[in-house]
C-alpha cells in the first residue's frame, strides 16, 4: 500500500493508498472518507485563538490523525510572537488528545527543536530539503522526516541526503506537487538501491509506529 502523508489535494482512502489530507481551515469537512490532519499554518494565523475551538473540537475525531502542519516560518510575514503562541497552543493540543505532529519549518530550526523538547508524541518533519547537520538533528532526537517532490530534482539536498536517512525515519508526501505517491515511491526505490516493495512494507511499519492506523 502507497502512503502519502501530506498532500493538500483531494484524496480518499482505496485498496493501493492511504492519503492524510492537510487542512488548515475548515477542519469541519475532515470525515471519514479520508484521513486527515489539521492545524493552523504560520502562514494563516489571522483568526487562529478564536478558531483554537474548533481545533480543539476536531482534533479528536478518529479520522484526525496528526495536528498541524503547524510551526514556525521566519520568511513569512506572519508576526514571529504570534507564530510562537500558535505553535505553543498546538503541541499542547496534540499532546492532549496524543496525536502526532506535522512540522513546517523555515529558518527556525532552533527555536522549533527548542520548543519541542520533551514533547512526547511522534513529529514529523514535513517536505524535507535541508542539509546533513539539521537532519542529523532531527534522526538523533528520534523525530521522523517527509520527503517530497524534491527528491526528483538531481540538485536537491533531499535527494542528496536521502539515501543515508535511517529507513525507519522517512516517510513520503506529494504535498501541491503534481506528482503521484506512487512516482516518489519509485524514486526512493531507487535511491536506496531497493525494490519499490521494500520501500512500501517499510512506510506502512512507520505508518502504522507514529499514526497508530
Amino acid at each position: 500500500m502507497y502512503i502519502d502523508i501530506h498532500t493538500h489535494k483531494p484524496s480518499q482512502k482505496t485498496a493501493e493508498t492511504i492519503a492524510v489530507k492537510s487542512l488548515w481551515q475548515d477542519f469541519g469537512i475532515a470525515d471519514a472518507s479520508c484521513y486527515s490532519s489539521i492545524g493552523f499554518h504560520p502562514w494563516h494565523l489571522d483568526n487562529w485563538p478564536k478558531d483554537m475551538e474548533l481545533l480543539e473540537r476536531y482534533g479528536d475525531d478518529e479520522c484526525v490523525v496528526a495536528i498541524g502542519e503547524c510551526g514556525l516560518d521566519r520568511i513569512c510575514q506572519t508576526d514571529f510572537a504570534v507564530q510562537i503562541q500558535s505553535f505553543e497552543a498546538q503541541i499542547a493540543l496534540a499532546v492532549r488528545v496524543n496525536k502526532p505532529l506535522i512540522i513546517h519549518c523555515v529558518r527556525a530550526w532552533d527555536e522549533v527543536f527548542r520548543m519541542l523538547k520533551n514533547v512526547a508524541v511522534p513529529v514529523v518533519f514535513h517536505g524535507f530539503n535541508k542539509g546533513p547537520a539539521v537532519l542529523e538533528q532531527i534522526c538523533a532526537m528520534g523525530y521522523y522526516v517527509s520527503f517530497g517532490s524534491a527528491l526528483l530534482n538531481p540538485e536537491s539536498n533531499a535527494r542528496k541526503h536521502f539515501p543515508f536517512v535511517p529507513m525507519h525515519r522517512i516517510f513520503l508526501e506529494t504535498d501541491i506537487a503534481e506528482v503521484t505517491i506512487e512516482t516518489l515511491y519509485a524514486e526512493a526505490a531507487n535511491l536506496r538501491n531497493c525494490k519499490v516493495e521494500d520501500v512500501i512494507l517499510q512506510l506502512e511499519t512507520n505508518f502504522h509506529t507514529v499514526f497508530r492506523k
